[in-house]
């Protein structure tokens, strides 16, 4: 099974989702495909960060409704088949390299809930968030509840959780969902710079930086913030080999 398209440019290595007759929704083996690719990032020395985007006019419509009809409903294959889920979430925060999702369409259910442990997300114009899970009798497993407050506030946390609403690309934007929103035509172009632009940064300061940015102690107490950066500045100083 193939259901993802990887290739490596100047260091950055992009996993397209290639399901688009079926907007890229994802069955189980593409999920154990993509937790493979991001747990393979760490390891390999010449990926300096990685972007997740779609092919066709989805980035990915969530799970394959057909695929899960046929599961094995016991708690052992459930729990296996959301550890595989989670995988790919536990392997993109763990990593001290950079992740960008370019949103090229609709991302709907995990295809939202994926983008979450990216560092950046940027859009087209056409695309658009939805959290359907409740309506569907679904729960959320990528880390939405800790990710998605986070990004957009509580309130507006919940209205999506809740009510299952879509959100278009200029509301994303406005919300803070997203950093960026450019033309379609742009969106390989514009994610393959702003990687680039992450690969040309001090590997570990960028490492450092994204722990500051995820690790909620310095986000929410000052005086945690300011024992991390002093902890960061002299580990820089004197390039000790600690890991951030």
């Amino acid at each position: 099974m193939n259901d993802i398209d990887l290739e490596v440019l100047d260091g950055v290595a992009v996993a397209r989702f290639a399901r688009p007759d079926c907007l890229n929704a994802f069955r189980r083996g593409t999920y154990a495909e993509l937790r493979g690719i991001a747990e393979r990032f760490e390891r390999e020395a010449s990926w300096h960060a990685l972007v997740l985007t779609g092919t066709g006019r989805a980035f990915c419509a969530g799970q394959d409704l057909d695929d899960i009809a046929g599961m094995d409903a016991s708690a052992e294959a459930v729990a296996g088949a959301i550890d595989d889920i989670q995988g790919i979430t536990r392997a993109l925060a763990a990593s001290s390299k950079p992740t960008l999702a370019a949103v090229n369409g609709l991302a709907v259910g995990f295809g939202l809930e994926c983008t979450l442990a990216a560092d950046l997300r940027i859009t087209v114009p056409s695309a658009y968030f939805m959290l359907p899970e409740l309506g569907r009798g679904l729960f959320h497993t990528n880390g939405t509840y800790h990710y998605l407050p986070a990004l957009v506030g509580l309130g507006v946390a919940t209205d999506m959780i809740l009510t299952g609403r879509r959100i278009d690309a200029a509301e994303a934007l406005q919300i803070g969902l997203v950093s960026r929103v450019v033309p379609e035509a742009d969106l390989a172009s514009q994610a393959l710079e702003i990687a680039g632009r992450l690969t040309a940064l001090d590997a570990k300061a960028l490492a450092w930086s994204r722990k500051g940015l995820r690790d909620p102690g310095p986000r929410t107490h000052l005086d945690a913030a300011l024992q991390f950066e002093m902890t960061a500045c002299l580990d820089l100083l004197t390039r000790t080999k600690s890991a951030p």
